[in-house]
């Protein structure tokens, strides 16, 4: 390499400056071959992932509101009556119910 005149900076590269610049620029190919398979292979799958998520069908939420003083209105129908469980196993149980 030519010197500069005047010049204080020398460049002097023997066999182990070409062997770390050659480690170099072998580790940016490799870095650069990665990054690229990335973009052609895991790119596309998360694209289509994301694009399939956002036409599943969302859950609903159901929003709980602050508590009131007020008793819950409800539509249900009480049915009232009486039962009794008849049980053939246990007739405890079932002259317990009758009483």
């Amino acid at each position: 390499m030519q010197r500069l005149p005047n010049s204080a900076i020398q460049f002097r590269f023997g066999v182990r400056g070409w062997a770390a610049i050659a480690v170099g620029v072998a580790i940016l190919a490799v870095a650069a071959f990665l990054a690229i398979g990335f973009l052609i292979l895991i790119l596309p799958v998360v694209l289509l992932a994301s694009i399939l998520f956002w036409f599943l069908p969302k859950p609903k939420f159901h929003h709980v509101d602050a508590w009131s003083e007020k008793p819950p209105v409800t539509d249900a129908t009480v049915i009232e009556g009486h039962y009794k469980i008849i049980d053939n196993a246990n007739d405890r149980n079932s002259e317990a119910n009758d009483a």
